[in-house]
């Protein structure tokens, strides 16, 4: 009967001469007008409705704002959501990210203060979410840097991340507010490295990542610095500095790489983190 159903040329797909119907044992059968048939098994991430085509009214949307894995065997991609960077002379600094965070994401904080006399305040959210701080303060002077993540989040709308300085001293501070989907709900965090310089070729140095599946992001600081080969720019400040990442699939030996003009002072600072 279910055979019979799917051959009503009403519950089949054309296109330019190729459609499919569902057969016997769970299997598809694309056929062509040519009279050739090819049969396959459904996979296991989705399924055909049992007409064909809408679903019925009252069903629920598949779309939703957790991010997490469904299939318990296959891990999800780390993915760049959205993100936004802010240059301020004041004592505090605030980042809007302008689309609906996603429940159970992670958002990378990273931060250079031209001042390294003062302190900085752990990072907030109008979420509520949490901020550890995993790298930092390095001090370079006259700067200092920070790299903070908040991990399995709460997701929602208008959202911005605010930073604050104590003892402010006219201090001029970059904040860049990064959403990744597929990071590790727990222990995200895996290792960083860091380096300084002045030279066109810009480093963290290595460092040995633990996990097979990994984000290696690249916060380097300094003017005009140009995302390194392989690297994703993600997001650059008015002051030169930039957010560039990779995605690996094998445990080793990685570091953040970047191009500066010669003789321009630069840090670059390498975090990685677990994938789900």
């Amino acid at each position: 009967m279910l055979a019979s159903h799917w051959d009503d040329p009403r519950h089949r797909a054309r296109f330019s001469g190729v459609g499919f119907r569902l057969g016997s044992a769970g299997l598809v059968v694309l056929w062509t007008t040519a009279g050739c048939e090819l049969a396959f098994p459904l996979d296991r991430y989705g399924s055909l409705p049992d007409d064909g085509g809408p679903a019925e009214s009252g069903a629920k949307d598949s779309t939703s704002t957790d991010s997490r894995a469904t299939d318990g065997d296959a891990p999800a991609l780390i993915t760049y959501v959205q993100g936004n960077v802010v240059s301020v002379k004041t004592k505090e600094a605030v980042v809007a990210l302008d689309s609906v965070v996603r429940s159970h994401d992670a958002i990378i904080v990273c931060i250079d203060v031209d001042d390294k006399s003062v302190g900085l305040t752990s990072p907030t959210d109008t979420l509520g979410n949490n901020y550890g701080l995993i790298f930092g303060p390095i001090s370079a002077s006259p700067r200092q840097y920070f790299v903070y993540l908040a991990q399995d989040i709460d997701g929602g709308a208008s959202t911005s991340v605010t930073a604050m300085l104590s003892n402010y001293t006219n201090s001029v501070f970059e904040v860049f507010a990064l959403e990744y989907s597929g990071l590790a709900s727990s222990n995200a965090f895996d290792t960083s490295s860091d380096d300084m310089g002045t030279s066109m070729d810009v480093t963290s140095g290595p460092a040995m990542t633990m996990s097979p599946h990994e984000l290696v992001l690249g916060f380097g600081v300094g003017g005009g610095i140009m995302a390194g080969s392989n690297f994703m720019p993600v997001l650059t400040s008015p002051g030169g500095s930039i957010v560039e990442y990779k995605v690996v699939t094998t445990a080793g030996k990685y570091e953040a790489t970047a191009t500066t003009t010669s003789g321009t002072s630069w840090e670059m600072i390498m975090a990685t983190f677990r994938g789900q």
